[in-house]
């Protein structure tokens, strides 16, 4: 063989470990994701964990993202499906970072208030002693090939402490009601305009009347994150 293939074939070994290392460390999570599907409130059956799907693993949506943690924000209820039900929460932080060709934005929450229903695949036992963050995401793959409510990231405060952080959406994980039809589920904020999720939109005096700006999605994102969690194979959400 050609010497110089032969050092090119040797350049790449490294990147070829990495990549596989890599992706065993993601399907090592998902095995942790379906356990703790299994346990706490609304457990998950075990022989429904066999319809959850995936994307394949791609480091190509793991992205090194700069954190910045916010102060004086106003907690609120996070709306659900069927009303003002949602745990209470604050804006944490927002990061930010380039993917696909876009500057994305993601507003990252801390949750005040234990959930009345199953929010996070991992039990929340009380949010007094622990830091709870969590970012709820919309893209342009829901309702295609992925939940239609939009994903969220399981966030440790621990990992944004330097400022400089990973985000990795082949964590992104589907709510509760996309396993189960009728289960309420969050809806992601909406605020005035370009203003940030500090600023709560002002309170109308009259339904009919319309506000001043539009109301704009909070992590609804521009593009498709083939990354992650898919549609459940029952399909019983939407």
């Amino acid at each position: 063989m050609n010497r110089k293939i032969i050092l090119y074939l040797l350049m790449l070994l490294p990147f070829g470990v990495s990549a596989q290392l890599y992706e065993a460390s993601i399907l090592q999570y998902r095995e942790g994701y379906k356990m703790s599907l299994m346990k706490g409130q609304d457990s998950l059956k075990a022989e429904d964990t066999s319809y959850l799907r995936f994307y394949e693993p791609d480091s190509a949506y793991r992205v090194k993202a700069t954190f910045e943690q916010v102060t004086g924000t106003v907690p609120f209820t996070l709306s659900t499906k069927h009303g003002n039900f949602g745990p209470q929460v604050r804006e944490y932080g927002i990061v930010y970072f380039n993917m696909n060709g876009a500057a994305i934005t993601l507003h990252i929450y801390r949750i005040l208030t234990k959930p009345k229903f199953r929010l996070l695949a991992r039990a929340i036992k009380n949010t007094d002693e622990e830091v709870i963050l969590f970012i709820p995401f919309a893209d342009r793959t829901n309702y295609k090939e992925t939940f239609g409510g939009g994903r969220y990231l399981d966030v440790s405060a621990a990992n944004l402490a330097s400022g400089n952080v990973i985000i990795d959406f082949n964590k992104a994980c589907n709510p509760h009601t996309a396993y189960e039809k009728g289960y309420p589920y969050i809806l992601l904020p909406t605020v005035l305009g370009q203003s940030t999720p500090v600023e709560r939109y002002a309170e109308r005096k009259h339904p009919s009347e319309p506000d001043q700006l539009p109301r704009v999605q909070v992590n609804g994102l521009p593009i498709e994150i083939k990354a992650g969690e898919k549609k459940f194979g029952h399909n019983p959400g939407y």
